[in-house]
């Protein structure tokens, strides 16, 4: 049965950084593509940060948000969903629109950020 709490911040579970390797973990956050910060209501990627508009966890191991990505440009919105592993350690974030899914794995804690 799906819980449907909405939320509007990552649950602490799922916060910290994110790269598709161990070894992409090394790399500059602000402009690496591979990689993930969650904190807050913040998601980094890439060089854009986007603020979690609203959100709803379905489980304890999912979750799907709205965000708000604003650049020098332009605003847009998009549709993720994350789903973290049991032991925590492995997250996937799919955009909504296109079906892409992307799995990252924690990085050391002395790296978040």
């Amino acid at each position: 049965m799906a819980l449907e709490i909405a939320i509007n911040r990552f649950p602490v579970g799922y916060q910290g950084r994110w790269a598709i390797s161990a070894i992409a973990c090394d790399q500059d956050p602000d402009s690496s593509a591979e990689i993930m910060s969650l904190q807050g209501r913040l998601i980094k990627l890439a060089g854009s940060i986007g603020t979690m508009v609203q959100g709803k966890r379905m489980t304890s191991k999912t979750m799907a948000a709205e965000f708000q990505f604003v650049d020098k440009t332009h605003k847009s919105t998009r549709m993720m969903a994350f789903k973290i592993s049991e032991d925590h350690d492995q997250i996937v974030r799919t955009d909504i629109v296109d079906g892409l899914r992307t799995r990252y794995v924690r990085c050391p804690k002395l790296m978040s950020g």
